[in-house]
């Protein structure tokens, strides 16, 4: 009994505890039930690295105008490319031409009826839709010249008192509308196509 006074109340309550613990586990013991084992990897005190998200301003994305007459165009990228969008006349379309999507048949744009299930590469707010929707590519393809890197975003007047702001990440591009028909937007990746 000598020995325990000597080791102090905190040590007997440790030990207590652990016995405790240990006859509390039930059925046979298994590798749960072992001691975890003391990391050996040094602990840094120094803070993690993050990127912060830029809003970059609809003029960064600014296209040469094609003919004077027409609305300006603005274009943008991902970084890896897969994506391309364009803003023209109202409309906020983006692409990914080697990568046709299956998607949801709510989600399908009905401009071609039977055309565009399996087949959809162009996705967006689309002349002038509440909300977004996908279909196939008929005309040209774009490449934009600019690139809206990973964590940054931009926002988009489709029209008075409607925007929509995307932001690019390294799964994908997220499109969020503000104002018109209330909050709705778009998931775009390589592979897939999600309206929300």
């Amino acid at each position: 009994m000598r020995t325990f006074a000597r080791l102090g109340t905190t040590t007997v309550a440790g030990v207590a505890l652990a016995a405790a613990i240990a006859g509390c586990s039930s059925g046979s013991p298994d590798s749960s039930d072992a001691p975890a084992a003391a990391s050996t990897a040094p602990v840094s005190s120094a803070p993690a690295i993050t990127s912060a998200a830029a809003s970059r301003p609809l003029s960064d994305f600014a296209d040469e105008p094609v003919d004077p007459g027409r609305s300006p165009t603005y274009s943008f990228a991902t970084p890896s490319r897969q994506i391309q969008c364009r803003v023209v006349e109202g409309s906020l379309a983006c692409q990914t031409d080697e990568h046709p999507h299956t998607v949801a048949d709510g989600a399908l744009c009905g401009f071609y009826p039977g055309e565009e299930q399996g087949r959809a590469r162009r996705f967006g707010f689309l002349e002038q839709r509440a909300t977004p929707c996908a279909t196939i590519i008929q005309g040209d393809r774009y490449d934009s010249p600019h690139t809206l890197a990973y964590g940054d975003s931009v926002s988009v007047e489709l029209s008075a008192g409607r925007s929509v702001t995307c932001t690019s990440a390294v799964d994908g591009l997220t499109c969020t509308q503000a104002g018109g028909t209330g909050q709705t937007g778009f998931f775009l990746s390589a592979d897939a196509f999600t309206v929300f």
